[in-house]
């Protein structure tokens, strides 16, 4: 009589599966499904230590601003600034795990709007350095629109919060058609800063 073979991780197929592959772990990071643990961490990892790079290069470039006793109300003091504090939120934003769920949507949508303002603020230094002669006459209106744009971008952020807090059932955690209707909005006034852009190149 045979011995019979016992049932081992080795050769039952219920008990045993390969460690993922490399490629399986970021292709995961696009389905959260397939994502491992591992792969999860490590891409997280990364961007924070990216994002907070970026920010000390900002905050850098501040500090000289300030050393150098150069005008803190420039155009490079501002972008530095919301450069600065942009990055720091997103640098938070990837290596802490354990937020709320008021806090992860502040700090998930309210860099959108200081990313917004950075790049709008570069098309008020481009109409500044373009229409020199008219900026006297049109620098309240130019800036009237940033100011616009920008309230209009943090209106529609802490509307979507407010929103998501007023309903229980969520427990301030956006649901997917109002973290759509973010992205479809955001996507549209970067559509129409891309179109200023390409006016202006």
């Amino acid at each position: 009589n045979s011995v019979p073979t016992p049932i081992t991780a080795s050769n039952d197929p219920k008990l045993w599966s390969p460690l993922p592959t490399l490629r399986e772990d970021f292709r995961g990071c696009h389905d959260p499904a397939m994502a491992s643990e591992r792969a999860q961490i490590a891409l997280a990892t990364a961007l924070s230590i990216m994002y907070v790079v970026l920010a000390a290069v900002s905050l850098t470039q501040i500090i000289r601003i300030i050393i150098n006793g150069h005008n803190l109300k420039s155009f490079q003091a501002g972008f530095c600034t919301l450069v600065c504090v942009w990055m720091s939120l997103r640098g938070v934003y990837f290596s802490i795990d354990n937020l709320g769920n008021l806090e992860t949507d502040f700090m998930l949508w309210f860099p959108y709007t200081l990313q917004f303002a950075t790049f709008s603020l570069i098309l008020v230094f481009y109409a500044k350095l373009l229409y020199q002669q008219e900026w006297q006459a049109s620098c309240r209106v130019v800036w009237g629109l940033f100011a616009v744009m920008n309230c209009f971008a943090v209106g529609l952020m802490l509307g979507l919060i407010i929103r998501a807090c007023s309903d229980t059932k969520n427990r301030c955690f956006p649901s997917d058609e109002d973290d759509d209707l973010f992205t479809r909005i955001m996507g549209f006034t970067y559509l129409l800063l891309t179109a200023v852009y390409t006016y202006f190149a």
